[in-house]
């Protein structure tokens, strides 16, 4: 039942028993890797900017919700156009949550 809820919320799961590590350490290795690199590893498929892909960069190196005015300190620019940065990646769906 929790599975299905996160499911839900966009969870996604990697189901992997506990004999199977037991067992071949290696092969669940390989096959956790393959997974996270799926999600790591992505191409930019939309023609961005370079204060959006930064913008978009700075938050996954951050991993926790900043303000415009940080932003506009780490891309030296107006808190303005970072305003206007990160509006753009919500229309574009890019970004969800921003302060």
């Amino acid at each position: 039942m929790k599975q299905a809820l996160l499911g839900l919320d966009d969870w996604l799961f990697f189901p992997l028993a506990y004999l199977s590590i037991e067992e071949e350490p290696a092969l669940c290795r390989q096959l956790v890797l393959a997974f996270v690199g799926k999600f790591a590893a992505f191409t930019n498929e939309v023609q961005q900017d370079w204060m959006s892909s930064e913008t978009l960069r700075y938050a996954r190196r951050l991993l926790r919700p900043f303000s415009a005015n940080e932003l506009a300190t780490h891309l030296q620019r107006s808190e303005r156009q970072a305003r206007r940065t990160l509006q753009q990646l919500v229309e574009r769906r890019l970004a969800q949550y921003f302060v």
